[in-house]
Order: structure tokens, then sequence, then C-alpha cells
């Protein structure tokens, strides 16, 4: 049987004991991934629906994806080339398909099909890879990347963020980390001894996997370092994230129960989880409440808009909480903004944040390259989007060109807790 989704471009297969899934497009069709049945519910869960139709979402997750039942695989399930021509075809028309900010970004996606016209099935996958090289770097999008995952070539379709440009201008050695997947591994590094030695002055407190760090600013201002939301070190998943984080903020916040104010600072945060976000957004928030929305593209248009809520605790911390924001605030962490800023005693510091939140949309290539790309709008419950963009803050704090990276990241936090003060 399969069991084509009209959006996400994934399909299925499901047999007696099986679920086979693959990656497609109106072109190409690339088995991805393969599940035992009984161990379905292992990976996903709120399932509703019959035959014709159902819906689940991924274990711990926020998205729901539904499936309509067809009687037949397409045809190119069954015979997909896999050579550089029949891989440029499939990449271009999952971009066609699924992205959803080609005008947001200024991308004559139609014009950027002729950069394949120079490839054969004998093209290299050095010439390959510098065709998407130039197709996708234009969209300066965080989320677009393609990776090899055999050779380890690949490239990020997006700059690094405007603070770690500053930030690398005075780096000596090479800024840019080794894994292609966490290119911003150094800068991360450097910024966690910034908040360590700096900002904590060697008094505070690290969670599991340093995706956390805190302290007190001074006598009644706490600190809280949200640094990550994801980890490189172990694979963690989504409900895992979450047992973990909420064992370290019950910490936290006990520790920081007497704070007449708390600054967030998520800075340097270049994303993981969404689930992370909205778990530490709940422990500032009394009730459950709608904190954004999101919809992704789907056959020319988009799909009906889903609430995004974070849970309410009774205990949860009601004072004054300041998040610091940059251009390095990146994904999960611009969801996590997008939520703090719906509660009514956060305000907003710093610069706007990068302006990638959709989700990541990763899928195979008939070659098996890994192609990454943004297909979900995030909105908040007003309607604003901030796609390319970025949220901005409630209290702008320039970027001051004639001062280093540190002195940058000093004067924001002292102009916070001059507002305070106020």
């Amino acid at each position: 049987m399969g069991t084509p989704e009209g959006v996400y471009a994934r399909l299925l297969s499901i047999d007696e004991d099986q679920v086979q899934f693959y990656d497609v497009t109106e072109v190409s069709c690339v088995p991805s991934d393969s599940l035992e049945l009984s161990a379905l519910l292992d990976e996903y869960e709120r399932l509703i629906g019959d035959e014709q139709q159902f819906s689940w979402y991924e274990r711990g997750a926020f998205t729901r994806y539904e499936f309509n039942k067809e009687e037949e695989l397409p045809s190119t399930c069954e015979k997909q080339a896999s050579d550089p021509v029949a891989t440029f075809d499939a990449l271009y028309q999952l971009f066609a398909e699924n992205y959803g900010f080609f005008e947001e970004r200024n991308i004559d996606w139609e014009a950027a099909a002729a950069l394949g016209t120079g490839l054969t099935s004998k093209s290299s996958d050095e010439e390959l890879m510098s065709v998407f090289q130039e197709m996708l770097t234009p969209f300066n999008d965080g989320h677009v990347y393609v990776f090899d995952l055999v050779g380890g070539s690949g490239f990020l379709g997006g700059s690094l963020g405007e603070l770690w440009d500053a930030w690398a201008e005075e780096y000596e050695g090479n800024p840019v980390s080794e894994n292609p997947i966490n290119p911003r591994g150094t800068f991360t590094e450097e910024m966690q001894e910034y908040v360590l030695t700096k900002v904590l002055k060697g008094e505070g407190q690290s969670g599991p996997y340093d995706l956390l760090h805190w302290g007190w600013l001074s006598e009644k201002v706490g600190y809280l370092d949200v640094h990550a939301m994801q980890t490189y070190e172990a694979e963690v998943s989504v409900e895992e994230a979450d047992v973990i984080i909420n064992d370290a903020m019950a910490e936290i916040m006990n520790d920081l129960k007497d704070a007449d104010a708390i600054v967030i600072d998520a800075r340097f945060n270049e994303g993981g989880y969404d689930t992370i976000g909205y778990a530490i957004g709940s422990w500032f928030n009394t009730k459950t409440k709608v904190v954004s929305q999101k919809k992704a593209v789907s056959d020319g248009g988009w799909t009906a808009l889903q609430d995004i809520t974070i849970e309410g605790r009774s205990s949860a911390y009601q004072g004054p909480v300041y998040l610091l924001t940059s251009s390095n605030t990146i994904s999960a962490a611009e969801t996590f903004t997008l939520a703090m800023r719906e509660l009514p005693q956060v305000t907003l510091v710093g610069t706007a944040t990068y302006g990638s939140l959709s989700d990541s949309l990763g899928r195979l290539l008939p070659n098996g390259w890994l192609v990454s790309l943004s297909n979900e709008i995030y909105q908040s419950p007003a309607g604003e989007a901030f796609e390319a963009r970025g949220v901005t803050p409630d209290v702008e704090v320039k970027y001051d060109e004639d001062l280093s990276v540190e002195e940058n990241l000093d004067h924001t936090l002292e102009h916070t807790l001059e507002l305070i003060a106020e």
C-alpha cells in the first residue's frame, strides 16, 4: 500500500510488518528509512485515522503529519536514476514543490534551472556540488544546505550570522569548525568561555551537555544562558531532551527563585530542538498558552495553521525577565524567542534574530546526498511572520563596529542591567 503525504516530500509504503519511507518529488523517489511495524509507536504518537487517511506526530514533537491512501507507488520508486542529472532534477523539484520563501529571499528559481544545463551523467561529484553551491548560496538561509554523507563535503546556503562574522575577524586561527554540520562550533565554545569566566566570573553552574549555564549578575539579578538546544556529543531523543531540560530547570529555578529579575541569554544559541525552548518557557508561564502558529507549503499554498502551546506551572517565575537576542540567535532559539515574547513579563533586548525559524526539512537525493530546506512559516498568534528578517527586540541595542565583540556583548548586558534598575 502506498501512502503518500501531500506535504513534507514524504511517502510511506506499508505492508504486514514493515513501513518503508521514501523521499519524493514529482520526478524522484528515494528510499530513505524503514521501520518495523511493531516499533512504529516507539517513534510516532497520537496516531488517529483509518486505512484511508491518518495522521501522527513524531514522538514528543509539535508537527502533525497527515497521510492519504494511494493504491500504488509512483513508477519512479521502482527505477530511480542516481546520476548527476537525475540528482540535479530531484533537488530542483524538491525546492520548487516545498521551499516557502523564494519571494522573501529574492530568488528566481525558474532562472536557477539553467545552472544544471552543463551537467551530464558523467559529471563529477565536485562539479555537481559546485552547481548546487552556486544555486543555493544566494538563499542566505541557515536551513539550506547540501551534505555528502559519505565523502563529508558540503556547504551551508547562508551566512553564519553577523555576530559570528565580527567574531571571526578577531579570532586567531580557523574560525570554522571541522564539522560541516556544526560550522559555528568554535564560536559556540568561545562564547561559553565568555559566559563562564566574564559574565559569571567563574562562579556559575552548568547543566547537562553544557546546554545551560546560570548564576548571578548581581545580588538580586539572576542569569541563565540558554547556550544550545542540541548536543553533538550524544544522540538524545526529543523525549530524553525534555526530561534533561526540565530536571535542570527545576534546579536552576530553585537557585534563582529569589531574584528580583532574571536575564536569559540566547545570543549564542544556534538552535536544535524546539521542544527544549518550549520546556524552558514553561518555567516562566502560569497556564497553558498559545505562543505561536505554524504552517507548511502544500500544493502551491499552505496547510492549515497548527497552534504551538507551552505548558503552565503554578510555581512559574513571574518577575521581570529580559531575553537577550542577536543575529546568532538561530532556528529553535528563534522559536523560543517567539514563544517568550508572548509572556507579559518578558522584554526582548539586543538585535534581531537570524531569520531562519522554519524547521529544517532534510531529504535524501538520488545520489545519497542530504539536502535541507525551509518549508514552514512560524508566526506569532497575531499573524506576524519573521522568516528572512528575524524576530525584532523590544529594546534595540545596536552593534557598534568601533567596539570589539566582547565590548559589544558587555554593553548589551550593561544596558539590560540599567533597564532593570529603572
